[in-house]
């Protein structure tokens, strides 16, 4: 058939033509069409009939909104790829959603939260709330997809894709929403926010991957995160008594723990939180630096309070309620690579590695650290010794050594430690080989135990 047009064809009109010619394009559910009435399409059950509490029943073909063709397209994209075991288009959708919804109320929800009642929230629930709300079931479908392509390798780019798709599709909606944020949509914004979190460290990192930041500027989670977080406060009546009251209520709770007591000055985590602002500010003269400097790292220090006195308990949100309570301005200079941000943002990697254990952030506080040890002279790498002290038994690279001899990188904390070598040429950090435990050398308080590295003979360790 020719669609050739003096206008470009529109998606509807291409997807129209593609089809075999015995199928017929028709919209909304059954029951709204009875009624004479418009329907907001929304699956497996439409508002209308929702509010109605009648059961909603849609055409055996698919819908054609331009947001369900998109879908369509995208889905049957993916179907007919190899790695799909399903024949037809339609039949694939179905099966694949259904499954990614089975393995999430039976599996994913169990891993988002420490707490038995919360996970019993995200796995009933929330489920019922992306029933009336597709972007928010688009990020259910999209966090299992990734949970499912993590413990399935043989289909791993399948669900990786499939992942990716919902995410962004719902991504698209909910920040169209956030304008226009009322009492009806504040909750499935919030949810999908947070959802939203959890995939942009689920999905597949590349080796630039800074998580918070990219080279336009905030993240799109972030964008949505931090958007929410302005809004939040108006509508939290609203939130505590709403089907997600429990939930909100809880973190409002782990709100009030932050607390800047202990003081700095009376905790290690503190002092070295103190010490690192010091140096930050011995080096700055722009008050709105220093404003958003002095800001970071209040809110870091809190948030360090809270998971040294409550680890037993800690979560996810613990660490991120860091994104939303710091300063705009600090991100603006981490994006910019500047070296005190990346500093404080070596410090919150302590926070994420706490996470570590869950699937969705495993080997983020090393990635991130790793990242940012590169960008950072040697003064500021002295910097941050203590965050790479947290994070016991990761790799620092060495800076380029200029001596003849191979160099040699040593970290670990007090009788326990480790020493890498590798030739001089060597810059990558994979190219660092382990080479001994305990190589030989007695404990000393100011040598191994202050994970640093430094060039040394290899004749000193018997290499």
């Amino acid at each position: 058939m020719d669609v050739t047009m003096h206008e470009s064809p529109s998606l509807a009109t291409i997807t129209q033509c593609s089809r075999r010619s015995h199928r017929k394009t028709r919209t909304g559910c059954m029951i709204c069409k009875a009624r004479k009435i418009k329907c907001d399409e929304t699956k497996p059950h439409c508002n209308n009939c929702l509010k109605r509490s009648v059961q909603c029943e849609y055409p055996t073909l698919p819908p054609t909104s331009s947001d369900k063709i998109l879908l369509s397209a995208s889905d049957e994209q993916v179907a007919n790829s190899p790695e799909s075991a399903y024949g037809d288009s339609q039949l694939s959708l179905d099966l694949v959603n259904m499954e990614l919804l089975h393995h999430y109320t039976t599996s994913t929800y169990h891993t988002l939260r420490r707490d038995p009642v919360q996970r019993t929230l995200w796995q009933m629930t929330v489920c019922e709330i992306g029933f009336s709300n597709e972007f928010v079931l688009r990020g259910i479908l999209a966090i299992a997809a990734l949970h499912l392509a993590s413990l399935r390798p043989s289909r791993k780019d399948f669900y990786i894709s499939r992942g990716i798709m919902h995410h962004e599709l719902g991504l698209r909606r909910a920040t169209s929403l956030l304008p226009y944020m009322d009492k009806e949509n504040c909750t499935p914004l919030c949810i999908f926010a947070a959802l939203a979190g959890i995939f942009a460290m689920a999905r597949p990192r590349t080796q630039e991957d800074f998580l918070l930041v990219n080279d336009k500027g905030l993240a799109n989670w972030m964008v949505l995160m931090r958007g929410m977080s302005s809004i939040i406060g108006s509508a939290t009546p609203t939130l505590f008594s709403g089907p997600l009251g429990p939930m909100f209520q809880n973190g409002h709770r782990r709100f009030l723990l932050r607390s800047p007591e202990p003081p700095m000055d009376s905790s290690v985590h503190g002092e070295e939180v103190k010490l690192l602002q010091q140096r930050i500010l011995s080096s700055c003269v722009d008050p709105r630096l220093i404003e958003a400097y002095i800001g970071a790292l209040t809110e870091l220090h809190m948030s360090l309070n809270v998971l040294y006195t409550y680890a037993e308990t800690y979560e996810a949100s613990d660490a991120f309620i860091w994104v939303f309570r710091t300063p705009e301005a600090y991100f603006v200079l981490l994006k910019n690579q500047d070296p005190g941000a990346l500093c404080i943002f070596a410090f919150f990697c302590v926070l994420l590695h706490q996470l570590g254990a869950h699937w969705w952030a495993k080997g983020w506080s090393t990635h991130l650290m790793d990242q940012i040890y590169r960008l950072l002279d040697d003064e500021h790498r002295y910097w941050v010794q203590w965050p790479i002290k947290q994070i016991e038994g990761m790799r620092i690279p060495e800076a380029l050594c200029a001596e003849e001899w191979s160099h040699v990188v040593v970290w670990g904390t007090g009788q326990r430690f480790r020493v890498a070598r590798a030739d001089k040429n060597k810059e990558k950090l994979q190219d660092y080989e382990p080479c001994t435990e305990n190589a030989g050398y007695p404990y000393s308080p100011t040598y191994p135990a202050q994970y640093y590295s430094t060039a040394i003979d290899r004749e000193a360790v018997g290499a």
